[in-house]
């Protein structure tokens, strides 16, 4: 997998998305979430916009952060990710949507709690 640091500091050989969630729903405001070792993430997903919050529930010096990779056709189109959630107890809320203006309608979307 291809990560970029557009986000934050990826720390060594953490960077590995654990409990990928590739989801294709049967209608809009789909709940979703995930959960390990770093953090706990929840929200609601579409095919035109995800949304949650993530929160960092360890105090092991990472960050927690949703990752959001959308599909159009079986390319990956655009990548999103959370704010970070961190020291242990910070959570943030998020919405993101497939595009940068102009926006699309995803075929599928991944989504990943990682360590930031």
């Amino acid at each position: 997998m291809r990560f970029s640091r557009a986000a934050a500091s990826w720390v060594g050989v953490l960077v590995v998305a654990l409990l990928a969630m590739s989801v294709t729903p049967a209608s809009a405001g789909t709940k979703w979430s995930r959960s390990n070792q770093w953090g706990y993430a929840s929200g609601e997903f579409s095919m035109t916009e995800v949304s949650g919050k993530v929160t960092d529930t360890n105090a092991d010096g990472l960050c927690a952060m949703v990752e959001i990779r959308w599909y159009k056709g079986g390319v990956l189109r655009d990548h999103d990710w959370s704010p970070l959630a961190c020291p242990k107890g910070d959570s943030d809320t998020f919405t993101k949507k497939p595009g940068d203006d102009p926006y699309f309608t995803a075929d599928s979307v991944v989504i990943d709690l990682i360590p930031a």
